[in-house]
């Protein structure tokens, strides 16, 4: 297993696109979210409040209560490209990027009866790893005339960077409760720039602000499901998440800089370096419902909810709002023990909508989509004894947020995600005869 760690993880990491992709409402809050959802949830994404507590081989970093009922030690990884059409109701923009999604791993401390998780009175498991948070890309460039002074004055936005989440999670169970925290580092930096200039003078000089932001802090997030037999394999769960409000320190660098007609920096007019300042994370909660039938069919009813509206960000100004989301979806397996190939796989999708977090010129903005995943089960013999299982997962979400409305944007969206989740045994007792 740890070759095809090193194995999988160097290939999805050298997959790559890096290129400056314009998504205008990554200005606001920390910039464009990510769904915060293992790869195996992808093509579900939005309703990984409740678990699977009977196929539990793969990774559920949504409700940390999740990491109780892991058999195996499982390792995910995972890349995701990201296409979208921006619309103003005139002129449409295409942009394109790809990188790696994330890296997670999961070990059971304390799983007795491994082949049935559900037999065991109590359970302790625990995951780590490394997550997108939020990620900024915007630019915009503007002239404007000015026919009193007989000049052309011109207008540049640009923000770039990314946020990440580090996490270490403990999940557990005692009959059917189970529990979890995650103890999770925020980290990054995002850079905005701010330009005036006059583009058709060489002698009048224009301002550039250039503001660079690095959080760094600790907050947290909790998860509970209920786990309810009705009839035979027939379960219902209830479930929730949810973040309390938090603030973590934020370190801000400000320069201004005056540049000539091109934009090229003639002189630096002065700058704070190292200031600090915080950043109140919103609270958040997440309520879900799953009815299953066994591991073959599961349906899921997610809500959340988050009170953006207390959002700070140190010293910016932001238009948000609380936002909501609701979403309905289903994962289906013909036959997990069949012999047939296609008859094991997988099959998962997802309807979302909700109101988003940004709110300009008074118009709230609406999100809505649908998600379609596929998961690829196959299975190797670890010491040429036993057989552990290991996922081809693949999902694709596709949208649209904002509204033409107002003089704004649309942004018609199309995410995928690929990527491994493996499996092993680790620290097995070796015994002779």
């Amino acid at each position: 297993m740890k070759f095809l760690i090193v194995f999988c993880t160097s290939i999805l990491f050298a997959f790559t696109v890096n290129a400056q992709v314009n998504a205008p409402y990554s200005y606001y809050g920390l910039g464009q979210l990510s769904q915060g959802s293992i790869n195996a949830n992808y093509g579900a994404a939005h309703t990984g409040i409740c678990f699977d507590t009977l196929n539990s081989t793969m990774l559920d970093i949504t409700n940390p209560a999740s990491y109780a009922m892991l058999r195996y030690t499982a390792f995910d990884v995972s890349l995701a490209g990201h296409y979208a059409v921006l619309n103003d109701g005139t002129n449409k923009q295409k942009n394109f990027d790809m990188s790696p999604a994330y890296f997670a791993l999961g070990i059971p401390i304390i799983n007795k009866n491994n082949l049935n998780p559900k037999d065991d009175n109590f359970r302790w498991g625990l995951s780590t790893g490394l997550v997108p948070y939020s990620k900024v890309s915007y630019y915009l460039n503007q002239k404007i005339e000015n026919p009193g002074a007989d000049k052309v004055a011109g207008y540049f936005y640009k923000g770039d960077g990314n946020t990440y989440r580090f996490f270490i999670g403990n999940g557990f169970k005692y009959k059917n409760f189970y529990a979890g925290i995650h103890a999770n580092y925020l980290f990054g930096n995002i850079k905005y720039r701010a330009s005036a200039y006059y583009p058709d003078s060489v002698v009048a000089l224009g301002t550039r602000t250039i503001k660079t932001y690095s959080p760094g802090g600790l907050y947290w997030d909790a998860g509970l499901q209920y786990d309810i037999k009705i009839k035979d394999k027939k379960h219902l769960a209830i479930g929730a998440t949810f973040q309390t409000a938090q603030s973590i320190k934020v370190r801000r660098t400000a320069i201004w800089e005056r540049i000539n007609h091109s934009g090229a920096t003639i002189d630096t007019i002065g700058g704070t370096h190292d200031s600090t300042g915080v950043i109140a994370l919103p609270m958040t909660y997440g309520l879900g419902v799953q009815w299953s039938n066994g591991s073959n069919f599961r349906l899921a009813l997610n809500y959340k909810y988050t009170q953006w509206s207390a959002f700070r960000f140190y010293d910016r100004v932001e238009s948000l709002q609380d936002n909501w989301l609701l979403s309905l979806g289903t994962q289906f397996v013909p036959n997990a023990t069949s012999s047939n190939f296609m008859n094991r796989c997988f099959y998962r999708a997802v309807f979302y909508g909700g109101q988003d977090f940004v709110k300009i010129n008074n118009t709230s903005l609406s999100v809505l989509g649908v998600t379609a995943g596929l998961g690829m089960k196959f299975n190797m013999l670890v010491l040429g004894r036993y057989a552990v299982p290991f996922y081809v997962n693949a999902g694709i979400d596709i949208g649209s947020r904002g509204t033409l409305t107002n003089g704004l944007i649309k942004d018609n969206y199309a995410r995928f995600q690929v990527g491994v989740s493996l499996n092993d045994q680790w620290f097995i007792r070796s015994k002779y005869d």
